[in-house]
């Protein structure tokens, strides 16, 4: 994991990058005022990934308390990713 710094790339990319995700939220603020609707989704689903986390925190899940009910629902990432991917795909 690295930012996304074009510099902080390996040169041969031989890995799955996974750039800094408050990194990557910044870009969404930044652009917010041009794509407000889409911008505000991604912003949102984020606040529920921070919030999850600042939750499994209090909880010490990180130092094996026991860990939150599943959800029925997939996680925010991949849902995330997946509203992402099919907006680039009609926007195409």
């Amino acid at each position: 994991m690295c930012d996304a710094l074009a510099r902080n790339l390996p040169k041969p990319l031989q890995v799955i990058l996974a750039n800094c995700i408050a990194h990557g939220r910044r870009r969404f603020v930044e652009v917010a005022h041009v794509f407000p609707e889409e911008c505000r989704y991604v912003l949102e689903t984020l606040g529920e990934v921070y919030k999850n986390d600042a939750l499994c925190w209090e909880r010490e899940l990180r130092r094996g308390a026991s860990p939150l009910s599943p959800s029925p629902q997939p996680p925010l990432m991949e849902k995330l990713a997946s509203w992402i991917t099919n907006n680039l795909q009609s926007a195409s």
